[in-house]
């Protein structure tokens, strides 16, 4: 059986359990039908869940001899609590929004007011390399100078 062959079959099966509680389209029943004539594995299966399901459904109910169930009470949130953790995260987000605006509008009104706009050079790693080697060839030289 090959890959796409198998995912077929898994599908087709997958079907079949849809088909019994008659939620299959009359396409899909088609489909379905077609492919147990041709799949002697899926037909099988088929068969199989075909009786499961019928032996299920006739069985007769059971009593319950149990004691009743109860499920458990949930715990109510007080809507006070709820309020006010609403405002604080309006307030939250309020001031972060607005200490956002501000920063961005200095940025951007701190580079028109005269103030020089950082070259790109200084953010490049090759500037950020020769500074160490300049800072490296000036360390050697003091070294050289106090051993002479």
């Amino acid at each position: 059986m090959t890959l796409t062959a198998r995912s077929v079959c898994d599908r087709i099966r997958s079907q079949v359990s849809v088909g019994l509680d008659d939620e299959l389209s009359q396409l899909e029943l088609a489909m379905v039908d077609s492919h147990l004539r041709r799949c002697a594995g899926c037909s099988a299966f088929r068969d199989d869940v075909v009786s499961f399901t019928h032996e299920i459904r006739e069985a007769p109910l059971e009593e319950w001899s149990g004691r009743p169930l109860v499920a458990p009470r949930r715990k109510r949130v007080s809507a006070d609590i709820l309020r006010v953790a609403s405002v604080a995260a309006s307030i939250a987000v309020g001031l972060g929004l607005g200490l956002g605006v501000t920063v961005a509008q200095m940025g951007a009104g701190g580079s028109r007011a005269g103030h020089p706009v950082r070259p790109a050079y200084l953010d490049s790693p090759e500037y950020d390399l020769a500074i160490m080697e300049q800072v490296r060839e000036t360390r050697q030289a003091q070294r050289i100078k106090r051993a002479v």
